[in-house]
């Protein structure tokens, strides 16, 4: 009985041993070195101007920049911008593709499709929306960082799916 109840312990602690290896591996990927994926990021500058249309009579246009994502100026409560990012992969193997918008315009960024897998040769275009909300007027800036990662490994896609897409 004794004996039982020492393997089943020693079971117990390797699982915990593993969690904590896992875990480790997984802090590290992301905060230091990426264990599992080359990293390629480029980043565009973003900008967005919502005004009161009640208290300021503005012009609204459109940007054509192709290095910068401006969603323009639009009118607040409740309006939207939409621009597109036109993605390739040029790799015979499927790369990862994760967006990351940062500053204060990252509470107004939507993504329908984040976190996502691009098959060799395929081509995809991604979506990022800027909403108004309930905001009436501000001016919103940041950066959008897309991260095309081409896998170190080839256990990497099965391991990632394991894992919920987390990697």
């Amino acid at each position: 009985m004794k004996k039982k109840k020492n393997e089943k312990n020693l079971k117990f602690r390797v699982f915990l041993f593993v969690i904590l290896i896992l875990a480790t591996l997984l802090i590290l990927n992301a905060k230091f070195y990426n264990l599992f994926f080359e990293v390629t990021t480029i980043s565009f500058t973003s900008k967005a101007k919502v005004f009161d249309p009640r208290e300021e009579n503005l012009t609204i246009g459109f940007s054509n920049d192709p290095n910068i994502l401006d969603f323009g100026v639009l009118p607040g409560n409740g309006s939207y911008s939409k621009k597109y990012i036109k993605i390739e992969n040029p790799f015979d193997e499927k790369i990862k593709v994760e967006v990351r918008v940062k500053g204060n315009i990252s509470s107004k960024v939507f993504l329908p499709k984040n976190n996502f897998w691009l098959n060799e040769k395929e081509r995809s275009e991604l979506e990022i929306y800027f909403f108004s909300n309930q905001t009436l007027s501000g001016y919103f800036e940041g950066m959008v960082d897309l991260a095309i990662k081409k896998p170190r490994y080839g256990f990497v896609y099965r391991f990632d799916k394991l894992l919920g897409g987390v990697l």
